[in-house]
């Protein structure tokens, strides 16, 4: 008898993100808006992973261990995701930071004072960093896997008090 839910399938799902993510870096299909694309299907991955977890089974477990367990199930699919992008950004693709950080100053530049161009430099390298793109990829993940947890869960204990 299998274990429901095993932890392979966000370790399985996370994998082949990642290898999707490479594929595409390798083979130079960078489009201008693919790294937010990316990021909102790693981010939109806890959703199937979350409806795996509480799938119906045979016991139903109570709701704190349900909501528990797709926290389990997301946590692992986002810690490998998580630190997947924070590696790929560090050492495969260095130097997207600094291209965002100029497209972002060039944007302000339009309509800011040149003569504040060193200052509105410093911000815009102290705000749109890997050390703070870290710390938001985080929290999106912490909040939507919370989120999904607890809205999939009350979901089907609706559906399931409905159906009985």
């Amino acid at each position: 008898m299998s274990k429901h839910p095993n932890l392979n399938i966000p370790v399985r799902a996370a994998l082949l993100l990642i290898v999707v993510r490479l594929a595409f870096h390798f083979a130079d299909i960078n489009w201008p808006e693919f790294q937010m694309v990316y990021l909102f299907i790693a981010v939109g991955g806890l959703i199937p992973l979350c409806i795996y977890a509480i799938w119906p089974r045979p016991i139903v477990p109570p709701f704190i261990k349900e909501v528990a367990t797709a926290m389990r199930i997301m946590a692992v699919y986002a810690i490998i995701m998580i630190v997947f992008i924070i590696v790929f950004y560090a050492f495969i693709d260095k130097a997207y930071f600094v291209e965002k950080q100029t497209e972002i100053l060039q944007g302000a530049l339009e309509t800011a004072d040149p003569s504040e161009y060193g200052k509105l430099k410093q911000q815009v390298e102290d705000f749109f960093s890997l050390r703070n793109f870290s710390v938001l990829l985080l929290i999106g993940f912490v909040i939507s896997a919370g989120f999904y947890a607890l809205f999939f869960t009350i979901l089907k204990q609706l559906f399931l008090k409905n159906k009985q």
